[in-house]
């Protein structure tokens, strides 16, 4: 719901699993106001998004290899006006379906759904949305509230990864040392 709830960080480790898992993977860098990915991934922040939503590029363009095979990455590119409206309209939908039909995952990392509108305009051309719940950080009643506006819109949810959650070492499954011989 909230920046500083990992969902970049979910957004990269699971698409980096689904290509290691020898999956076409792309991950797009769709939070257009505070981009990260760049960083991350030590890249060229454009072409991006943003360009193939102006028009500037095309998206194949805008497309950039890693170092983990299977993986693309698309990054946010230079944000401005013309870039943020041109979400809802038809060539943001063309590019997610070419995409898809090129890749077997297209993994978009967003703004905090209660912070700016374009995750909500984006959430509505995606399959689903999984939810980043960062433990002793997210509020419950932040996260019903983007639920709810999720829902309300029609949008898929599949459902939350939670992270910060300590190992209690032997908790459930007892040890796992080999039985002591009679």
């Amino acid at each position: 719901p909230l920046k500083g709830e990992g969902k970049t960080s979910l957004s990269c480790h699971l698409a980096t699993s689904l290509a290691r898992a020898g999956r076409r993977t792309l991950l797009i860098d769709g939070d257009l106001r505070k981009p990260s990915l760049h960083e991350i991934f030590d890249s060229a922040p454009e072409p991006g998004l943003c360009e193939v939503l102006r028009g500037e590029a095309g998206w194949e363009t805008a497309v950039v290899s890693t170092p983990t095979p299977g993986l693309s990455l698309m990054l946010a590119g230079r944000l401005d006006a013309a870039a943020v409206e041109s979400l809802p309209r038809e060539q943001f939908t063309d590019f997610l379906q070419e995409a898809r039909e090129q890749f077997d995952f297209v993994i978009v990392d967003t703004s905090p759904i209660l912070q700016v509108t374009d995750p909500l305009i984006i959430s509505q051309h995606v399959d689903a949305v999984l939810f980043s719940v960062l433990r002793e950080v997210s509020q419950l009643p932040l996260i019903q509230m983007a639920y709810a506006r999720l829902s309300s819109m029609g949008v898929r949810v599949l459902g939350a990864v939670v992270a910060g959650v300590p190992a209690k070492g032997n908790r459930y499954y007892g040890s796992y040392t080999s039985p002591k011989a009679k």
